[in-house]
């Protein structure tokens, strides 16, 4: 069995966009957060 840690920032961007979470894990060469700082 596999366990995942989650700190505070990672749980809270899951609940904001779960896909957020997903591409930081699978794709975070692909993932660009200047995107999320242009929007907040």
């Amino acid at each position: 069995m596999s366990t995942q840690h989650f700190s505070k920032s990672r749980y809270c961007n899951c609940i904001q966009c779960p896909k957020i979470l997903w591409l930081k894990e699978h794709l975070p060469e692909e993932f660009d957060d200047s995107v999320m700082n242009q929007a907040v």
